[in-house]
């Protein structure tokens, strides 16, 4: 796993709660995730990053740039 990061965007793919999540979202401070199974959970972003838990699996494409 990659170290915690400073950014994350809706699109990257996140390991919390021993699960693998997508970002779906983000309104502010809210984080929107969705589980491999159809789960969806939603989470302040401070609780997110600081869960030992936590971790950046890979970064989402950003439309309009290369991989």
């Amino acid at each position: 796993m990659m170290r915690v990061p400073l950014v994350i965007r809706p699109g990257d793919r996140v390991r919390f709660e021993g699960r693998v999540q997508t970002v779906a979202g983000i309104s502010g401070v809210l984080v929107r995730l969705a589980d491999e199974a159809g789960g969806t959970a939603a989470m302040h972003l401070p609780t997110l990053m600081a869960s030992p838990e936590f971790g950046l699996l890979r970064r989402g494409l950003v439309l309009g740039h290369s991989p």
